[in-house]
């Protein structure tokens, strides 16, 4: 048994100072709102993801899943902006020849 005058204090691993957190918050918001404006993500994906960072901060508890689900999940960046070619369509295989083997 372990006598009842032991006493054990832990010392956090990883304690974040104010100022980290908040560069932390600003770096991810950043990028989150520069793929947004890039046409990269939709406002809905762009809700999403500053939703999931937001939990992580205890910011942007404004964006409810009514409120994302109501957004527009378009991006408005075609292949051609973001100097992409489109992917091309498979083509369908030819079917076996009567008695071929595949």
């Amino acid at each position: 048994a372990v006598p009842d005058d032991i006493d054990f204090e832990f010392n956090p691993v990883g304690n974040t100072t104010e100022e980290k957190r908040a560069d932390l918050i600003m770096k991810t918001t950043g990028s989150i709102l520069q793929a947004f404006t890039g046409g990269i993500l939709s406002p809905k994906a762009a809700a999403e993801e500053l939703r999931k960072a937001g939990a992580q901060y205890g910011i942007f508890q404004a964006l409810t899943d009514e409120r994302i689900a109501r957004m527009d999940d378009s991006t408005g960046a075609e292949f051609d902006e973001l100097g992409m070619e489109p992917p091309e369509p498979e083509a369908p295989e030819a079917p076996a020849a009567a008695g071929e083997v595949i």
